[in-house]
C-alpha cells in the first residue's frame, strides 16, 4: 500500500505493471469473484471450504485467531485479485482457477483445525450446516456443466465434465449435483463435529478427499492434459530407438536435416536415440537440436564435400530429391535412413534450380548434377491439386529427352541415362514438385 501511494507499485510489478492501471473494480466483478470461489471450492471437494467457514468464526487459541484474522480477508482479496485481472485481461473474461489456487492450503488448515480444536465442537457443528445453504447461493453463480477446454489455466474447471457425468447417473444436472451434494454434505460434517472423535473425523475425512484430489488430478490429466500434450509418433511400425539397434553401444551418429521433411522427425530421432549426439548441415539447412551443430557445403562441380567429417553413420531423409551422400544403407525407418557414408564425403547427386521446398518454378531450369560416372536417373514430379489442367514437363540429359504430363494432384517419372547434369524444365503454367530422385550406376564411360 505504501509502495502505491508513492505512485513506485508498477517499478515492483514489473510486466504485470499494467494491472495496477485503470479501474481495478470493474462490472462484473463481484459475480466473477463467486465463480472464482466456486472453482475452488469444488475443486477442493466443498468440505474443507465448509469446515474452514464455521471455524474461522469460532477459533479458541490465541494463534488460531491470528490465523483466522488473516484467513478472511485473504479469501476475500485473492479471488477479488483473480476476478480483476481475468476480466480486465483474459479474453472473454475466462475464469482462470490456477490464479485461486493458493485457496486450498488455506480451506485445509482452516478445516483441520474444526475438526482437532477442542470446544465449541456444537456451536462449530451448527455453523457448518449454516454453510451448507450459504455454498448453495455461491454455486448458484456458476455453471458447472459447462465444459472448460483450458484445462492448464483451469484445472478443476476441466473437471466439469466428470461432474455432469457423475450427474447424469443419479438424474440430476451437473449444478444440482453440486449444489445439493453441498447440502447432504454440510449435514454430515455436522454430524461428525457433534458426534465423532476430532481424530476419526480428520482420519476419515483426510482419506476421501485425498480420493477425490487423486481421481481428480487422474481425470484431467488422462482425458485432456496427455492428448493436449503429446503426438503420434512420426515413424510407424518401427521401435523408437532404430538407430541405437542397428549400431553397436557407443556409436556416434549425425543428423543430415533436409527442407523437406518436418522437424518432428528429426527430433524423435535425436530424442529416442543414445547413439545421435550431433548435427550436420548442408547449405545452411538445418533443424534446432540440443548439440553442436556443423555447417557442410557441396562442391557443385566434383560432388566433394567441405568441412569436418566427425563421423561415418548418418541419420538422412530417405527420400530427399536435393542431395545424396553417397554410402551404404544400414536400416530404414520411412522416411527416414541409417546411411554409412563414404569417406571423404561426397556427393551421389546434387540438385539446384528448385525453390527452397523444392519446387520446379515454370520455365527455370532445374539442375541435376550426377558424380561417379554414368548412371539411370528416375524422377518423379508432382503438380498442385490447385492446377486446373495436367502440367508438362522436360527431362533432358545424356543425348535424351523425356517428355512427361503430370494431372493435378499426379506424379509421374521419367527416367533416362546420363554421365552428368540432367536438366529438368517445368512447362506448364504453375510450379511441379521435385517429389523424389534414385540413381542407379550403370556399365560404361563418360
Amino acid at each position: 500500500m505504501g509502495l502505491a501511494a508513492v505512485g513506485s507499485l508498477t517499478h515492483v510489478l514489473g510486466n504485470y505493471a499494467g494491472t495496477a492501471q485503470g479501474n481495478v473494480l470493474p462490472a462484473g466483478v463481484w459475480h466473477s469473484a463467486a465463480v472464482h470461489l466456486d472453482e475452488v471450492v469444488v475443486g477442493t471437494g466443498v468440505a474443507p471450504f465448509l469446515l474452514a467457514t464455521a471455524w474461522a468464526f469460532t477459533p479458541s487459541r490465541r494463534e488460531s485467531q491470528a490465523f483466522a484474522v488473516l484467513f478472511v480477508p485473504l479469501v476475500v482479496l485473492v479471488t477479488l485479485e483473480a476476478a480483476s485481472f481475468d476480466l480486465r485481461f483474459t479474453p472473454g473474461g475466462f475464469v482462470q482457477v490456477r490464479y485461486v489456487c493458493y485457496l486450498a492450503p488455506l480451506f485445509a488448515v482452516g478445516a483441520a483445525a474444526c475438526l482437532l480444536e477442542p470446544g465449541r465442537r456444537i456451536l462449530r457443528a451448527g455453523l457448518v450446516l449454516a454453510a451448507g445453504p450459504a455454498f448453495l447461493g455461491l454455486a448458484a453463480a456458476d455453471s458447472f456443466g459447462e465444459e472448460i477446454t483450458l484445462w492448464w489455466a483451469s484445472p478443476a474447471g476441466a473437471f466439469h465434465r466428470a461432474l455432469r457425468d457423475a450427474a447424469g447417473t443419479v438424474g440430476l444436472s451437473a449444478d444440482g449435483l453440486v449444489r445439493f451434494g453441498g447440502l447432504v454434505l454440510a449435514a454430515a460434517l455436522a454430524g461428525a463435529l457433534w458426534r465423532l472423535p476430532a481424530r476419526l473425523s480428520l482420519s476419515v475425512l483426510g482419506v476421501a478427499l485425498s480420493a477425490f484430489g487423486a481421481f481428480e488430478a487422474r481425470y484431467v490429466f488422462d482425458w485432456l492434459a496427455v492428448p493436449a500434450t503429446t503426438r503420434p509418433q512420426t515413424v510407424e511400425g518401427v521401435r523408437r530407438d532404430w538407430v541405437d539397434a542397428a549400431l553397436p553401444a557407443g556409436a556416434s551418429v549425425a543428423l543430415v536435416p533436409s527442407p523437406e521433411l518436418a522437424r518432428e522427425y528429426w527430433w524423435d530421432a535425436e530424442f529416442w536415440n543414445k547413439t545421435v549426439d550431433r548435427t550436420l548441415t548442408v547449405g545452411g539447412q538445418g533443424v534446432f537440436t540440443p548439440f553442436t551443430t556443423k555447417a557442410l557445403s557441396v562442391d557443385p562441380h566434383t560432388g566433394r564435400v567441405r568441412g569436418d567429417e566427425p563421423t561415418d553413420l548418418l541419420v538422412v531423409d530417405d527420400a530427399a530429391p536435393q542431395l545424396r551422400l553417397a554410402g551404404t544403407v544400414l536400416a530404414t525407418a520411412e522416411p527416414l535412413a541409417l546411411v554409412r557414408a563414404q569417406r571423404p564425403y561426397r556427393a551421389r547427386w546434387l540438385v539446384t534450380g528448385t525453390e527452397p521446398a523444392g519446387w520446379a518454378r515454370p520455365g527455370r531450369p532445374v539442375r541435376i548434377r550426377i558424380f561417379g560416372g554414368p548412371s539411370e536417373l528416375s524422377v518423379s514430379v508432382r503438380a498442385q491439386f490447385a492446377a486446373k489442367r495436367p502440367q508438362g514437363f522436360l527431362l533432358r540429359g545424356g543425348g535424351a529427352v523425356r517428355a512427361g504430363r503430370v494431372p493435378p494432384g499426379g506424379v509421374v517419372s521419367r527416367r533416362l541415362t546420363a554421365c552428368r547434369v540432367v536438366t529438368l524444365v517445368a512447362r506448364g503454367g504453375v510450379s511441379l514438385h521435385l517429389d523424389r530422385i534414385s540413381v542407379r550406376p550403370v556399365a560404361g564411360s563418360c
